[in-house]
């Protein structure tokens, strides 16, 4: 086939994927047409835009033509920052220093008659660094017949667009986000005529209504707006049961606004008659739904509406090819009610209505209470999978021992009734190698009772939920409760209940922020690049572990190895480089038998005040050798004998760092730098002149 004989849709494609395609337009005469309406349809103009624009607009209309000549193509315009790096349009040196603030800036008549000048403008953003009010204003205040006739879209990033202003376009505008409700009473309306002042947008598509009157719901908006394609709605009260029963007793209501297929809802809470008109009549024919209630706790929901009630309207949204439900409670909030089912259980219960019958990738997060995001969600598209946040309550993860129940009662109200012997719903203590270190007073300060508590994360009860954790490939745990067998029973709960895993990261959020990962490749973010599991059994296939912010301790170490005994890859990093690391410190990675490979970041010994840090290699076969960085010079990694090693460790004006490693001498050894990347290879005990690993490769053992 001939370039000529590409068909017009495929050349379209060609050109919006090509980084300039003004060059397409120069390939052949068919193609420039088509090339050229792509190449002037996004227009921005930055400050040297405007000067220029500025310049070419004060010439004579028949010399000005030229430089519009396919001002006609524009169908979008964004004033503010040019990104544009190309030679055409850059800047020269100096520009800025050498121009007025009045030459960056349009006045009236020069944005109206930029505007005039483009005919068929649909889009048009004020975006950050201008005076957007003032542009907003002149376009409001324009008499002007042959501007914006064809506008569509008008937004800013910084200032709310007038009511008035869009009520002004209404005849072509198509995209209205409303947020101030003292802007509409200025346009001659009361609250009641609000419904009205929408009905008078005949190509309204795209509605964001933003705190609106709390006599107007969702519904009404629909029958005011039956041409809606997407319809964002964010109030500050829910809607009556009263309200929500009156349009499901009239099936007549549901003839409108049939052409719906995205729906954003944010409300403090949903009741129960407003969820079955959700799942009777919204759902059916939506493509997208989002809702978020922002004033309640997940489980306080599911007792107030019924889990009937909530599974019915869960599986008319998992039919769908995009949704996200979310709860949201403040950090002040109070559970109002208690259920002897565990949250959990209730949370798997309701994800199992929203999985229905397909079998998505599956990441969850967990965090407690305390955590930073007090949000529940449950999130799925396509292509992604199932994206899941679990907010585990205190009672959800720890567990008075016996005979520390009234002290219990005086953090938990709820302890005593969380105790549950049942091993199908709490993890058992297979791995015991942690000493709980707990104290058995029942004193009743706050450091006594928190010391009668253990770590037992509780699991679905599959006889509710039906669906576990076998669902989960992906499990994310950030906790801001630091007590020192979190990270062990979380590693348990994952490696024991998960068996589709193929990554496990667990952090805590306060300082010193201790996080590690182990996981099936060196990058995560190349994890799943179809999404879907690789392995029948991926836990056989996790070969990866990757530490950051602590040197693990022997205990760690062969914990870890009690669950992934084949890792190949180790990475000892460092995310904050204001943590604290002793000067002497050792790791003994023996436990790791089939090892291949040890990531090491310089900056885990060599921040601070260090002079000189040292990598001090153990061998098995009983060799050992001195790697060292004058922190002077991060670039270059030499190695030592013992004799320089010990001069510097015993010259007092020198602060000097030192690792130890345990390891085999075959294993690849990478020292990188989290500023300058890799910068030395250690193999057999002996570093290579050379560096074969790229020089950004430390970007992709991130673990986050």
């Amino acid at each position: 086939m001939r370039i000529q004989e590409v068909p017009t849709e495929i050349c379209r494609e060609i050109f919006f994927l090509s980084e300039n395609p003004y060059q397409c337009a120069l390939v052949c005469k068919s193609w420039t047409e088509h090339a050229l309406q792509v190449f002037y349809n996004d227009l921005t103009l930055g400050a040297f835009g405007i000067y220029r624009t500025k310049q070419e607009l004060k010439m004579i209309a028949k010399d000005r033509d030229g430089f519009f000549k396919y001002a006609n193509l524009v169908k979008k315009l964004t004033i503010g920052e040019n990104n544009d790096r190309s030679p055409a349009k850059f800047p020269p040196k100096n520009f800025i220093k050498r121009t007025q603030h009045s030459d960056l800036e349009f006045d009236r008549h020069e944005f109206i008659t930029l505007l005039e000048c483009l005919p068929n403008l649909e889009s048009l953003h004020i975006s950050l660094n201008v005076q957007d009010e003032n542009y907003l204003q002149y376009i409001l205040e324009t008499d002007s017949k042959t501007c914006l006739n064809n506008i569509q879209s008008i937004t800013s990033d910084r200032s709310d667009i007038q009511f008035s202003l869009y009520y002004k376009y209404r005849a072509t505008i198509t995209t209205l986000k409303v947020n101030d409700q003292r802007d509409i009473v200025n346009v001659d309306s009361r609250w009641g005529g609000m419904l009205t002042l929408l009905s008078h947008f005949p190509k309204m598509t795209d509605l964001t209504l933003i705190n609106p009157p709390n006599n107007v719901t969702t519904f009404d908006v629909q029958k005011a707006c039956p041409s809606l394609i997407s319809f964002e709605f964010n109030a500050d009260f829910d809607l009556s049961d009263e309200r929500a029963l009156q349009i499901l007793d009239n099936p007549a209501n549901f003839d409108s606004n049939n052409s719906l297929k995205m729906f954003r809802l944010a409300l403090p809470t949903m009741s129960k008659a407003y969820i079955s008109y959700l799942a009777e009549y919204m759902c059916i024919q939506l493509d997208t739904f989002e809702v978020e209630m922002f004033d309640i706790n997940l489980y306080d929901w599911l007792i107030h509406v019924g889990m009937d009630s909530a599974l019915k309207f869960a599986k008319q949204i998992g039919k769908m090819e995009e949704f996200s439900f979310s709860c949201m409670a403040n950090e002040m909030y109070l559970r109002r009610t208690f259920s002897d089912k565990a949250n959990i259980t209730g949370y798997f219960e309701l994800l199992n209505g929203f999985r229905g019958d397909k079998n998505p990738y599956c990441r969850i997060e967990f965090c407690d209470v305390n955590g930073f995001s007090a949000e529940d969600f449950v999130e799925y598209n396509a292509h992604d999978g199932l994206n899941l946040r679990c907010k585990l309550d205190y009672k959800d993860y720890r567990f008075p021992y016996q005979g520390a129940i009234e002290g219990a009662q005086a953090l938990c109200p709820y302890a005593d009734d969380r105790i549950d012997n049942d091993n199908d719903r709490h993890v058992g203590e297979k791995h015991d190698s942690v000493d709980d270190n707990q104290s058995s007073d029942n004193d009743s300060s706050d450091d006594d009772i928190q010391t009668n508590y253990g770590i037992k994360i509780t699991s679905p009860d599959r006889q509710i939920s039906v669906i576990g954790l076998e669902v989960v490939n992906y499990m994310h745990v950030t906790m801001s409760d630091r007590h020192p067998d979190l990270p062990f029973k979380f590693i348990e709960y994952a490696f024991t209940h998960c068996p589709n895993l193929e990554y496990f990261h667990f952090g805590f959020l306060e300082e010193p922020a201790e996080e590690f990962c182990i996981t099936t490749v060196i990058n995560p973010r190349k994890l799943k690049i179809n999404h879907q599991v690789t392995s029948t059994n991926p836990q056989e296939n996790m070969k990866v572990v990757k530490t950051a912010d602590f040197v693990p301790s022997d205990e760690w170490l062969n914990f870890v190895v009690g669950f992934v005994p084949d890792i190949e890859i180790f990475a000892l990093g460092d995310h904050n480089l204001d943590s604290t690391t002793p000067d002497m410190t050792e790791i003994d990675l023996t436990c790791f038998k089939k090892l291949k490979t040890i990531y090491f970041l310089m900056e885990v010994i060599s921040k601070g005040d260090a002079n000189m840090a040292f990598i001090h290699f153990k061998y098995s076969d009983g060799d050992e050798a001195y790697f060292c960085q004058e922190c002077a010079n991060p670039l270059a990694l030499n190695m030592v004998d013992l004799v320089n090693f010990q001069n510097c460790c015993n010259n007092e004006a020198l602060d000097t760092r030192c690792i130890t490693i345990f390891c085999e001498k075959h294993i690849q050894i990478v020292v990188y730098s989290d500023e300058h990347g890799t910068i030395g290879e250690i193999n057999d005990g002996r570093m290579l002149d050379y560096v074969r690993i790229n020089s950004n490769f430390f970007r992709t053992i991130s673990i986050i």
